[in-house]
């Protein structure tokens, strides 16, 4: 058997810091097939030169996974790649080891050829690598030289491949500390035809379910050994039209469990049982789907509900205590002036709610999307887009959006753009106060007194 180092690369904390969940998966799946694993996570070791030499001299791995989440920050306004750092990273790794690195990750998937050949790594893995990643060390233990240096899982794997309640323990209290939560899935896919999304690419266009037994075992197991008082559901849309979300809430009130979590949200399909039913089962906060905010955009961006439907489903959460946060992109497809001013003027209509808002859509490989902007000019069909694109509809200037937005957006402290480091330092100081999860909640309530105060005072 061989001993594997799997370092987690990603460093976005915005707008918190998130297990990675990707490597745990992972490290679940060489374990189980009997390799030595030391897991090394970027975010969570600030001095990372030396612990990386300690940990590659003392473990002496004899295979390198690098897992790879965000390729950049995803901001228009301040652009920042991160591929440079994985480069360097590698060759840090290269200075100290001799053994083969290995990409992976939904980040690296989306650029394979790319990264691959920037990184100058030996392979990669496109997909769910619990399968594959196993056996290409198998290959390399036994001296044989695979012909390929990229590797691509099939779609539609086993449910079982990515239902595990292994979690680091050190990794775990630093999550639990620093982002306020541990995370699951309790699906894989997405058949959803949103134009910029990547997790039809990379997870696949048809839903693969966990039994509702299943997830909550992981719950309670992660719950013990890890102490989890909070989780965060990591599907790409947790509630489905075939109502397999209400299952598990169904399972979680029947075994009592009583932990609170945040999912994202599909503002869509809601009933109030459904939503009663949800806060009975420990739904604390809700990320909504919603990424546009005028029917015009929202059906550029394919998709399938309505402003009022947004208002609606905001609505029935509200009414129940249960805290959300809108992410709102401006300046995608169909977007004017006119549609800015009709989102802003909306916007007043969502109650107990925050709202995120950035400009413009970071151009993803595959995605509807990146066609229309070759359509339409913006880039080139070769551009492989590692070092990132954005689209902003044609007609519209980005500083002008901007100042646009900045000036909407002064006065409302529930409104926030953008997103800056005083924002951050926020949620980390209440992250290290022992507060939970995402914190919509404290801030809306904190809001809700300031303009009781405001009120009490003209």
């Amino acid at each position: 058997m061989a001993r594997i180092l799997l370092i987690s690369c990603n460093t976005t904390t915005e707008p918190y810091p998130v297990y990675p969940l990707g490597m745990a998966m992972i490290a679940d799946a060489l374990i189980s097939t009997g390799h030595e694993v030391c897991e090394y996570d970027v975010l969570a070791s600030p001095s990372l030169g030396d612990k990386l030499e300690s940990a590659c001299t003392i473990f002496g791995p004899e295979v390198i996974g690098l897992s790879i989440r965000n390729n950049d920050n995803l901001n228009h306004i301040n652009a920042e790649s991160y591929s440079d750092d994985f480069k360097e990273l590698a060759k840090q790794l290269r200075k100290i080891s001799n053994a083969p690195i290995v990409l992976g990750g939904s980040g690296y998937s989306l650029y394979p050829e790319a990264l691959l050949s920037k990184i100058g790594a030996d392979y990669g893995i496109v997909g769910e690598g619990e399968f594959l990643f196993p056996q290409l060390i198998a290959q390399l233990m036994n001296c044989s030289i695979p012909k390929n240096k990229i590797f691509y899982a099939s779609q539609n794997k086993s449910v079982a491949a990515f239902g595990s309640s292994y979690r680091n323990p050190a990794l775990s209290k630093y999550y639990l500390k620093h982002g306020g939560m541990l995370n699951l899935h309790t699906k894989r896919g997405c058949p959803m035809n949103c134009g910029y999304c990547a997790y039809p690419i990379i997870e696949g266009k048809n839903y693969r379910f966990r039994t509702p037994a299943n997830v909550v075992d992981e719950i309670e197991q992660m719950r013990d050994q890890y102490e989890m008082d909070y989780f965060s559901i990591a599907d790409s849309v947790f509630n489905d039209p075939q109502g397999h979300y209400l299952e598990i809430a169904e399972e979680l009130v029947k075994r009592d469990i009583k932990i609170p979590f945040t999912a994202f949200l599909k503002p869509s399909g809601f009933q109030r049982e459904n939503v009663q039913l949800l806060k009975e089962a420990g739904l604390k906060s809700v990320e909504w789907g919603t990424d546009a905010s005028s029917d015009t955009t929202l059906k550029a961006l394919g998709k399938d509900f309505t402003w009022e439907t947004v208002i609606h489903s905001n609505r029935l959460f509200a009414e129940e205590g249960i805290a959300g946060a809108h992410f709102i992109i401006f300046g995608g497809p169909g977007e004017t002036a006119e549609t800015i001013e009709e989102g802003l003027k909306n916007f007043h209509e969502l109650k107990n709610a925050l709202i995120m808002a950035c400009i413009g859509i970071r151009i993803i490989p595959g995605t509807k999307v990146q066609q229309l902007a070759i359509e339409q000019n913006l880039i080139n069909g070769n551009d492989n887009l590692l070092e990132p694109k954005y689209y902003l509809a044609p007609g519209l200037e980005t500083k002008v959006v901007d100042q646009r937005l900045r000036d909407a957006f002064n006065g409302h402290r529930e409104w926030i753009y953008p997103l800056g480091d005083q924002d951050l330092e926020m949620v980390t100081m209440f992250h290290q106060m022992g507060h939970r999860g995402p914190i919509w909640d404290y801030l809306l309530k904190a809001d809700r007194k300031r303009k009781r105060a405001i009120s009490k005072n003209l």
